[in-house]
């Protein structure tokens, strides 16, 4: 049996986005708070990869691609093959990480006085007595200069980040549907912004697609401490801490930079006595996940710039691909795949991709195999958790145009289970 808790904290709301009692005849409805049921959605209820298919991508394309400013072309081409899917805009306009280049082209990170990173402890956050000084970075509320030009008459929308007020604290832009864009959908609709803004936003462009990993890409460590599938930096070897009466031995895989990378790691996998699964050369993650301010984050990266390169090209298929049937798609839940790519030779390209984990918030998918018999009862976990282990078909279905040629290059298996522990 397992337990999950879900702790976090929301504003006190009101009517109509307040809790409200059966009992009381103001209401005569049981309903959660609005925060508190959005939480809750985070958790067992996420926006899962199944959302990017073309079917549904028409409504949810990403703002921004972002790039590492000093990121390898491997990621750049990665990018261009995700820009568009059969005809289908998914992706957004460039955005990188760093201002580099002296200025004028849109970048995602807060820069923190030109570090881009912000020290801090808990002490200093007065939040405890540590005093180990850690390391943090963040979004920008909007790419420089936009909601200026907006507030100057310019008649389009700002180009929001990480979402934020305007100049004038009078309009919420949000970045990804935060709660005050889902309380309040679709946004610039009424009359006054519909005149101030040019055009009302009847869709979602919102959200990053972060090519390269975390040393190619600032954005996608930032989004890295959001999600399930992780990339860990540290000492090979040391791959936990263990704190006892106080005191501190080994040390554990953290997001430095000066370190080296250690190895991408499923967070909710139930094999929790496993210290690493080895996930490093020839590996991939694809990550969807949210920040606590709802910012969509797709964070697509390899060990180096050729698997990241080439999980691009599989992800244009088997995650953004025009596929509808209901069996084509991952489990319903999966937020983060670890992918598997075989290659030929050194200097080979790839000859197969392998789903190694597909994970959930909080459960990783695959077979369940520690229960021996099947029955019909709902309380048979074997007929409630069994899954067969597609993941994706080894032939996508043609819907609308015909696939491209190299789509056969990407011959796709499964091999994701349950590893319980």
């Amino acid at each position: 049996m397992r337990f999950v808790a879900v702790v976090g904290m929301t504003d006190f709301n009101t009517d109509p986005h307040g809790a409200k009692d059966f009992n009381d005849p103001t209401y005569s409805v049981n309903q959660l708070d609005t925060e508190v049921e959005y939480t809750l959605n985070s958790v067992f209820n996420p926006t899962d990869l199944n959302s990017l298919r073309t079917a549904s991508a028409t409504s949810t394309p990403f703002m921004y691609t972002a790039l590492g400013q000093t990121s390898a072309a491997t990621d750049s081409a990665g990018a261009g093959v995700l820009g568009s899917v059969y005809g289908v805009n998914v992706t957004g306009i460039p955005l990188f990480d760093k201002n580099q280049t002296g200025g004028g082209t849109p970048v995602g990170l807060d820069p923190y006085g030109g570090n881009y990173y912000q020290s801090f402890s808990n002490s200093g956050e007065g939040t405890g007595s540590d005093t180990t000084t850690f390391e943090r970075g963040g979004l920008l509320d909007f790419v420089p200069g936009s909601n200026e030009e907006m507030e100057t008459g310019v008649t389009f929308p700002p180009q929001p980040i990480a979402g934020g007020w305007d100049t004038d604290n009078d309009t919420w832009f949000p970045s990804v549907s935060p709660l005050t864009q889902a309380w309040a959908y679709p946004p610039f609709t009424t009359s006054s912004n519909t005149v101030a803004l040019g055009i009302p936003i009847t869709y979602n462009p919102n959200g990053i697609l972060s090519l390269g990993g975390d040393k190619a890409n600032q954005i996608t460590r930032y989004f890295n401490d959001f999600g399930v599938a992780i990339d860990r930096e540290g000492t090979s070897g040391s791959y936990y801490a263990l704190v006892k009466g106080g005191t501190v031995t080994g040390t554990a895989p953290t997001s430095n930079a000066a370190m080296s990378t250690l190895d991408f790691f499923p967070i909710s996998t139930w094999n929790v006595a496993t210290t690493t699964f080895g996930y490093t050369a020839g590996y991939a993650v694809i990550s969807l996940v949210h920040d606590v301010n709802g910012t969509r984050g797709l964070s697509i990266y390899g060990w180096n710039g050729v698997d990241t390169e080439w999980a691009a090209i599989w992800a244009s298929q088997y995650i953004f691909g025009n596929t509808t049937s209901s069996s084509a798609g991952l489990p319903a839940g999966t937020v983060s795949l670890i992918l598997q790519i075989t290659y030929g030779g050194p200097n080979n390209e790839p000859t197969a991709f392998t789903i190694v984990k597909a994970l959930g918030t909080i459960t990783e998918f695959g077979t369940n195999a520690y229960v021996t018999f099947s029955g019909s009862s709902p309380y048979d976990q074997n007929h409630a958790l069994t899954w067969t282990g597609l993941v994706s078909p080894t032939a996508l279905p043609i819907v609308g145009p015909v696939h491209v040629w190299w789509e056969q290059k990407l011959p796709t298996t499964s091999t994701a289970k349950v590893d319980f522990n």
